[in-house]
């Protein structure tokens, strides 16, 4: 085996493995459960996947480029005008507000790293031999998790030993296989050993989402392959393919509707978080203002939400945290990054799934899921293979 694929196959690992690092202020630890482990308390920093090491590396690697890239600075501008509002407003800047403003600048060098990383190191390697790694890796550590929970009889949360925790274990392996899942049918081939990935993908997939309870992205699984069958219908009755830009903008508008939706209480059904998360959007809402629209800080609500939890949805925590001018720098960041002018149905489909799952969770602003989506995307933004779309 080829260093570059060595290379290539190591970075994929080191960004799927399900290991936590946490400083307790004594040492490293791996075994902290979730938000509220009591261990948790005595942490200088919170728990940070080895993939964001990984990310951290190849920043000082590629240091450079990250100085002359202009779009780092354009959100670390939109970051720093909300910083010193709040500061001016509440004397004081929430530990929830750095909090995001750090997973924020996070998603966009992770992957601006990753994309030069696979421009530099692995354009060489094949898109087919870099999808059946992705695969081939996933259900690898699949299969890991379910030895040490039938053969060494360790709780679902442990990884290989009771020193291994998996940190955010409700939406680990829901948001690892999902995404893997829908990026390998989606470039799909018609093999026999593909037909097996996918089978085993969707069964890790439906099992664990099973196991953990996360139901937000394994709705979003299933209206992405709703969306599959919907734009392959589109295609063979008009021949032609839906426009990348249609999709975009028609995912944005459902998000508005989720919006409407929330702040009318008709998702309360779903799940009591959900219910709590309509009366935090509603009590926001109705103190907003025109200024707020541009600076947050200055809704009178915004502090005790910051206190009370998470919106737990993606574009309002963009736009109670950034604004306006936040929520488009985003939206405009996913425009760019998920376009693959050469793989418009590919493109179409991975912006319906990242805009589901970020309806009901913050996926692209968890270091160990925005590393992974970044990844994916990195490696699906630099295929100029002709690949069938069907």
């Amino acid at each position: 085996m080829s260093w570059t694929k060595i290379s290539f196959n190591l970075f994929v690992t080191l960004t799927f493995l399900p290991v936590f690092v946490y400083f307790n202020g004594s040492g490293v630890s791996f075994d902290a459960l979730g938000g509220w482990d009591a261990k948790l308390s005595q942490s200088i920093l919170p728990p940070l996947p080895i993939s964001q090491l990984l990310v951290v590396f190849l920043s000082l690697l590629f240091m450079k480029e990250l100085f002359l890239n202009k779009f780092i600075y354009i959100v670390l501008f939109v970051i720093l005008i909300n910083f010193f509002v709040l500061l001016l407003i509440n004397s004081m800047v929430y530990p929830r507000f750095i909090t995001f403003a750090i997973e924020l600048l996070n998603l966009v060098i992770a992957f601006i790293v990753f994309n030069i990383a696979n421009k530099r190191y692995w354009c060489k390697l094949s898109f087919s031999y870099k999808y059946h790694s992705l695969a081939s890796l996933a259900i690898l550590i699949g299969l890991t998790s379910l030895f040490s929970s039938f053969v060494l009889n360790l709780e679902p949360t442990n990884f290989v030993s009771k020193s291994i925790v998996i940190y955010n274990f409700y939406e680990y392996f829901s948001v690892l296989f999902g995404a893997v899942f829908i990026f390998t049918l989606i470039y799909r081939r018609s093999s026999k050993i593909a037909i097996v990935f996918y089978f085993i993908l969707f069964l890790f997939f439906y099992h664990f989402s099973n196991i953990t309870g996360s139901r937000a992205v394994f709705y979003s699984v299933l209206l992405a392959l709703s969306s599959i069958g919907v734009l392959q219908i589109i295609k063979y009755i008009f021949k032609k393919e839906v426009p990348y830009t249609f999709v975009f903008y028609f995912m944005v508008f459902i998000s508005l509707i989720y919006l409407i939706g929330s702040y009318n209480n008709s998702f309360d059904y779903l799940d009591q978080s959900v219910g709590e998360r309509s009366r935090m959007i509603i009590k926001f809402f109705d103190s907003i203002s025109f200024f707020s629209l541009f600076f947050p800080a200055t809704n009178p609500t915004k502090a005790s939400i910051f206190l009370d939890g998470s919106l737990h949805n993606e574009s309002l925590e963009i736009f109670s945290n950034f604004g306006i001018l936040g929520l488009a720098l985003v939206y405009t960041f996913l425009y760019k990054i998920t376009l693959n002018r050469y793989k418009n149905y590919q493109s179409s489909i991975l912006i319906i799934f990242i805009f589901l799952m970020g309806l009901l969770q913050l996926n692209l602003f968890h270091p160990f899921s925005s590393n992974l989506l970044m990844l994916l995307l990195s490696i699906h933004i630099n295929n100029d293979l002709n690949l069938s779309s069907q």
